[in-house]
């Protein structure tokens, strides 16, 4: 078992710097950042890292449910997937690192996995039409969806993988004990990033501060599921 989790996490490593690189090819040249945009980064890093640390742990497994999901896919469109996907890592990072305290292997794991769905979902959004900071709904809705489709894949496969791994079962068996539930919640958390990037785009940082109060009735509902 523990060959087939390194062997997987090598495949992983492979598959998460092949994303980046590519994903980083696509934003040069790089530009240096404004003020503006550098208080807005730091803000949305702590937002995620906030949204990381009140992570639901599963009762039928290690793994951990949380509502970073839209921050995520809003990043896309203000920031583009460069910075949502440093942001997306290294608040996913010190999450593992400093409150999960888990099994280095299991970091490593976790961090290969959100930087390819990230990384992924990320150029989607470039491939299919998105353009960094966009506001008109007709033409922005399209390049979100897909790169919303391509995340949520992404890390339900990674995620049924590697527990199906760990606990030598089947992935489906590890979807449907583990994730299947979390499906209806997932594509309702699709109109709350849509949300978030015109809430941020009108209101600033004041935006941001209201959208907490949807995401901890989310979370809440999460954990009267769990």
């Amino acid at each position: 078992m523990k060959k087939k989790i390194t062997a997987y996490n090598i495949i992983l490593l492979i598959f998460a710097a092949v994303s980046f690189f590519v994903m980083l090819q696509s934003q040069l040249p790089l530009k240096s950042p404004s003020t503006q945009l550098i208080i807005g980064l730091e803000a949305f890093f702590i937002l995620t890292l906030l949204v990381e640390i009140f992570s639901i742990p599963l009762l039928s497994s290690q793994s951990t449910v949380s509502v970073v999901p839209p921050v995520i896919w809003s990043m896309f469109v203000l920031f583009g997937p460069l910075y949502a996907t440093i942001i997306a890592v290294v608040s996913n990072f010190i999450y593992d690192f400093q409150v999960k305290k888990i099994d280095y292997r299991m970091i490593i794991t976790n961090t290969a996995q959100q930087l390819t769905s990230v990384s992924l979902a990320g150029m989607t959004f470039l491939w299919t039409g998105g353009t960094i900071g966009q506001q008109e709904l007709s033409v922005l809705i399209v390049p979100f969806l897909a790169s919303v489709s391509v995340y949520l894949l992404l890390e339900s496969l990674f995620s049924c993988i590697s527990l199906a791994l760990t606990e030598d079962i089947s992935p489906y068996e590890a979807w449907a004990a583990n994730f299947r539930w979390l499906l209806p919640y997932e594509l309702a958390l699709i109109p709350f990033g849509m949300l978030m990037i015109f809430i941020y785009q009108y209101l600033g940082l004041a935006g941001l501060l209201l959208f907490m109060i949807p995401l901890l009735m989310i979370r809440r509902s999460y954990s009267l599921n769990v």
